[in-house]
């Protein structure tokens, strides 16, 4: 019997779109070792401060790959697939909102 990977929620990723070590260093420099949503918005990341490494960031689309965007910054597994196929400024839009909540801000 032969099955189809996606029937499991298995994706491969097309030729040229995992990043090298390298570029994860980069995405890691620009957030001080930690997750994007942790840095910019502490406290909505389950991270809570905690150092991602190459081994454990995620590289996150600014834009999905399917609609043309290639730009990435670093995540953890669970912000990225909170995350989902929602471009960043959509997903900020549910973050802010968290960091009000949780922060107590009315403005």
């Amino acid at each position: 019997m032969n099955y189809d990977p996606s029937d499991f929620g298995v994706t491969f990723l097309a030729a040229g779109r995992s990043k090298t070590k390298e570029q994860k260093l980069v995405m890691l420099a620009e957030t001080e070792g930690k997750c994007w949503v942790d840095y910019y918005y502490p406290g909505v990341c389950p991270q809570k401060g905690r150092k991602l490494t190459v081994n454990t960031v995620i590289a996150a689309h600014i834009v999905a790959h399917s609609k043309g965007g290639d730009d990435c910054v670093g995540m953890c597994a669970h912000c990225n697939a909170e995350q989902g196929v929602l471009p960043l400024e959509e997903y900020e839009l549910i973050l802010k909102h968290r960091y009000k909540k949780i922060n107590k801000i009315t403005a």
